[in-house]
């Protein structure tokens, strides 16, 4: 079963990276709040290391923190499911083997 990571670049602009155009844009860091609510904040492009230190409105910052919370639950997802169909797999050999008399009651 293979799964695709659902991106989330449309949703938010603040994501995708100017340069690699990759939806990897994290912020590092806030520097200073406004007095009207607009934060300074240093982005950065994890994939390729692109950075910018600019004025963000609250709500491109909530969009963005969304969607590394929606990135994250796909990738906590995926390693699950890895988890899985990792040990399915462990069962199956083991159940072939002792199926075709290559462990026996002495290897316990």
């Amino acid at each position: 079963m293979r799964r695709r990571f659902q991106s989330t670049r449309s949703r938010c602009k603040l994501r995708t990276c100017p340069t690699c155009h990759q939806p990897f844009v994290a912020p590092r860091d806030v520097l200073a709040a406004q007095d009207d609510g607009q934060l300074v904040v240093e982005l950065q492009c994890v994939n390729c290391g692109w950075s910018s230190i600019a004025l963000h409105q609250a709500p491109e910052l909530v969009a963005l923190d969304r969607a590394l919370d929606h990135d994250s639950a796909q990738m906590e997802a995926a390693a699950d499911a890895l988890a899985v169909t990792l040990e399915l797999e462990r069962i199956d050999r083991f159940a072939l083997a002792l199926h075709e008399g290559h462990i026996l009651p002495e290897d316990f």
